[in-house]
């Protein structure tokens, strides 16, 4: 056997192993799409094969390179480019935190590498099959035995040469014809993996549950292991699909029923206990089912489940068993109704005795009863007093605090106003001087003879007027 043959034989089952792998991550992944398994467990699986078939797929493009097969290298480089960056980011194993953020990512990712591998699978089946074409035809060692004779003298054409070759070495080697026995189950049998549970068949499901619950001849009255065997055998009478379900998934399939509906109709009963108007029952159920996306994390998917259930005494009852306060409420509610039922009691009459005690402790009671009214009352009356007295002070004081700041703020607003008119005759003395100013020292040579003498007049009595002013200051005592 060649060297190239070797090589891709040992490229053949690397291939099939990863194939294995690949597929292997995708199966868990797929459990925790649809429940069966939970994401811890799930990561937990995907997470202890990916070095596996890190390390294999790394060696096999390894020897392709040192083999100097340059096309499946090529063809391998990028993937193994791609593991060992993972590697180095830390990125490679699966977070069980964010396993069902990144689910389709993953399935994606895995998907794509399957892909690859079933065409390198391909391409190493024909390098197998043309290597052992190619491959020069190995001579058959014979044992001769003295009923044959192959010498010069006796020689045969080809073909039968081979048949007598065959049937020496069937002499030579009788098979061993050992009898099989037919009752013998054959050995590791892996079964096959079912459908998921149809609609149909969780309504199926639940009916069986409850009728078998609700028989009135066997009742409560029958071990788990008869009571989920009729189960079983109800469902497989009545169900509408073709697949058969054995007891261990239908009890696990219940047990995820009750589960998700227990949990819905927790939200549900949240939902009612709010008491919003304008909500129907349509609208509650959706305020549910939003609840539960919102908390669980996951949509609920058991509706038909839950309204075949909700209006049954069965399930009711088994919710009331796993709620104990539920439980005592129900059992008074229970009682009420029945009292209601039940004729009225015949009070047994009492006896004088009796009534004369009664007499005297109903006299008894009611002065006590009347002082202590009365002693009420008047301690109510003082605390309302002094209520008040502490009410008025507070309100008197409050309003001389407002007074006052009504005063002060009047105060400001009237110097305010001061300074502002002070301003304003400044400015209007500033524009006065300003005018005459302008007048004082106005050209009067270039103007005609009549506005000559108007601007002249206008001059000596501002003349006049500033004289008057300097006169009368200067007059008055420093």
């Amino acid at each position: 056997m060649s060297v190239e043959l070797i090589l891709w034989l040992f490229s053949f089952a690397s291939v099939v192993l990863l194939v294995g792998l690949t597929v292997y991550q995708l199966l868990c992944l797929v459990d925790l799409e649809y429940d069966y398994i939970n994401p811890f467990d799930s990561s937990s699986r995907v997470n202890a094969v990916v070095m596996k078939e890190y390390s294999l797929q790394g060696a096999l493009c390894a020897s392709f390179l040192l083999t100097l097969h340059w096309l499946p290298f090529l063809l391998m480089a990028p993937v193994t480019y791609y593991h060992v960056k993972l590697y180095l980011a830390r990125k490679h194993l699966v977070d069980v935190t964010e396993i069902f953020r990144q689910l389709n990512g993953e399935k994606k990712y895995r998907t794509i590498k399957l892909a690859f591998y079933f065409c390198l699978f391909i391409v190493t089946i024909y390098s197998i099959w043309g290597n052992l074409r190619g491959a020069p035809t190995s001579v058959v060692e014979v044992t001769c035995t003295p009923t044959l004779d192959l010498s010069e003298d006796h020689q045969l054409p080809h073909q039968d040469r081979v048949q007598v070759i065959s049937q020496a070495q069937d002499e030579a080697n009788p098979p061993n014809f050992e009898q099989i026995p037919n009752n013998q189950p054959p050995k590791n049998v892996v079964p096959k993996r079912c459908k998921n549970f149809t609609v149909s068949e969780d309504e199926c499901l639940v009916s069986a549950y409850l009728n078998i619950s609700k028989d009135p001849i066997i009742g409560t009255n029958q071990p788990i292991k008869g009571y989920w065997q009729r189960i079983t055998e109800y469902f497989h009478e009545h169900k509408s699909t073709p697949y058969d379900r054995s007891q261990s998934s239908l009890q696990q399939r219940w047990g995820d029923i009750q589960k998700e509906t227990s949990r819905f109709c927790g939200f549900y009963v949240e939902v009612e206990r709010r008491k919003q108007s304008g909500l129907n029952v349509d609208d509650k159920i959706k305020e549910a089912m939003a609840m539960h996306e919102r908390i669980v994390g996951t949509p609920f998917k058991f509706m038909h489940c839950w309204l075949i259930l909700r209006h049954e005494m069965k399930w009711n009852a088994l919710l009331d068993s796993m709620n104990p306060t539920d439980a005592k409420e129900t059992e008074q509610k229970g009682t009420n109704i029945m009292e209601e039922l039940l004729p009225p009691k015949i009070a047994r009459p009492t006896g004088r005795d009796h009534d004369k005690n009664m007499k005297s402790n109903i006299s008894s009671s009611s002065f006590t009863a009347c002082i202590n009214v009365l002693q009420k009352l008047s301690m109510e009356h003082g605390a309302f007093e002094e209520r008040q007295d502490a009410t008025s002070r507070e309100e008197a004081t409050h309003m001389v605090v407002r007074s006052d700041r009504k005063l002060a703020l009047q105060e400001e607003v009237i110097i305010i106003q001061k300074a502002s008119l002070e301003i304003q005759q400044q400015m209007l003395k500033l524009q006065e001087e300003e005018r005459e100013e302008r007048v004082m020292t106005m050209d009067v040579n270039k103007m005609e003879p009549w506005v000559r003498e108007y601007y002249i007049n206008k001059q000596k009595k501002i003349a006049a007027s500033s004289m008057n002013v300097e006169t009368s200051s200067a007059r008055e005592p420093s």
